[in-house]
């Protein structure tokens, strides 16, 4: 049952949440459209990880995790659901929208180290169930972009707001009934925060890639920055194929993530497999900046190749992190790796404008950079394991 309640809470919430997200920034598109707010926007949801993942990975440790599962789920809800009564009685609603994607984004900094150490312990067998969350979670996200892009003309933002709030809600309802699993510092003592600091970073020194999983989260933002420019600059295709892009990468996310939930290989799985994935990424964006005008398809196959790269790095680098400390402080060091991407993110998309500046925008210079990149971090770890 707690197996049940964990995959199908996650696609309800996943699938609510794209679907929210992206009603939102269509309507400031539409509405209020300025790069200010955009970006106001996209810091609102990223600032909170950094800020509160670490503290959020220590608080599942010392609580019990099911009260903070159901909890954050609930109190999203409840947000979603003030902020759609709220903007029918103001006059600038981005008064009420960044305030909701700020609390909305610090409640998921709170639950993700949560239900990611508790999915971890659970008795699973040969499955292995955050790998199959995650791509069932991913194909949630999928169908709730798609819904949110075709239900936003018909309904507007403050329909779709109730329906995501509810969603939310009864996802916490049923997250309620989770069974109590002893982990976090049930098996450690409170540590403080310097400490838990200092064992994260050894950790990453070891033979968990964490070094890798963050520098390919700062390769991935020269692919966001370039793929606008070189689908209609490049290749001649419309601008409405850059939402097939992104989802043919949320596809390979989606099929590695399956593939490795069915099988179980992920627990099982050498360091090695992480770099070597990072090594096919960069013959895969090298493969893309040399593809002609009018391949539109091919760009999407290799697309999917790389998203279950990055997809298999990601799921290996967490149970890696986990198998490090025998369970013990898992959500700890989960919500430290949460709050480095977050910190990581944003330098690594100020870095990859400040490079798409340094070159004409129909030129694939971007993604032959970031094969670069990719190649030098998969063969450093390559050459330089000791496994």
């Amino acid at each position: 049952m707690n197996r049940v309640i964990v995959i199908a809470g996650n696609m309800a919430t996943s699938f609510g949440n794209s679907m929210y997200v992206v009603a939102l920034l269509v309507f400031i598109a539409a509405e209020h459209p300025s790069p200010l707010n955009i970006g106001a926007v996209q810091v609102a949801a990223h600032l909170p990880i950094l800020l509160f993942g670490a503290f959020g990975g220590l608080l599942a440790d010392r609580g019990r995790r099911p009260w903070i599962i159901s909890g954050t789920d609930m109190a999203r809800g409840l947000c979603l659901l003030s902020a759609a009564v709220i903007l029918g009685f103001v006059k600038n609603p981005l008064f009420v929208l960044l305030p909701l994607v700020f609390f909305n984004a610090s409640m998921q900094a709170f639950f993700s180290p949560a239900v990611i150490s508790y999915v971890l312990d659970l008795k699973r067998g040969r499955m292995d169930l955050l790998s199959l969350r995650t791509g069932s979670g991913h194909l949630a996200s999928l169908g709730g972009q798609l819904a949110g892009a075709a239900l936003y003309p018909l309904l507007g933002l403050i329909p779709l707001l109730i329906i995501n709030g509810l969603g939310f809600l009864l996802s916490g309802v049923s997250e309620m009934f989770l069974h109590h699993l002893p982990g976090g510092n049930a098996s450690r003592p409170r540590g403080e925060f310097p400490r838990l600091l200092k064992s994260f970073f050894n950790l990453c020194r070891g033979r968990v890639p964490v070094f890798l999983y963050l520098g390919m989260q700062a390769v991935n933002t020269l692919l966001m920055v370039s793929l606008p420019f070189f689908l209609t600059r490049r290749l001649g295709l419309d601008a409405r194929f850059l939402g097939y892009a992104l989802a043919a990468l949320l596809g390979g996310s989606i099929l590695s993530g399956m593939f490795l939930g069915l099988s179980g290989l992920a627990a099982e799985m050498s360091t090695l497999s992480a770099y070597g994935a990072a090594l096919i990424f960069a013959v895969l964006c090298a493969a893309a900046s040399l593809l002609p005008a009018g391949s539109g398809v091919l760009l999407f196959a290799l697309l999917v190749s790389a998203g279950a790269c990055q997809g298999w790095i990601y799921l290996l680098t967490v149970h890696k992190l986990y198998q490090s400390g025998a369970g013990s402080g898992a959500a700890s060091r989960q919500g430290m790796l949460e709050a480095a991407a977050a910190g990581v993110l944003p330098i690594g998309y100020g870095l990859s404008t400040a490079a798409a500046m340094l070159f004409p925008l129909d030129t694939p210079w971007l993604l032959r950079i970031a094969a670069v990149l990719a190649a030098c971090m998969g063969g450093a770890g390559v050459f330089g394991s000791d496994e």
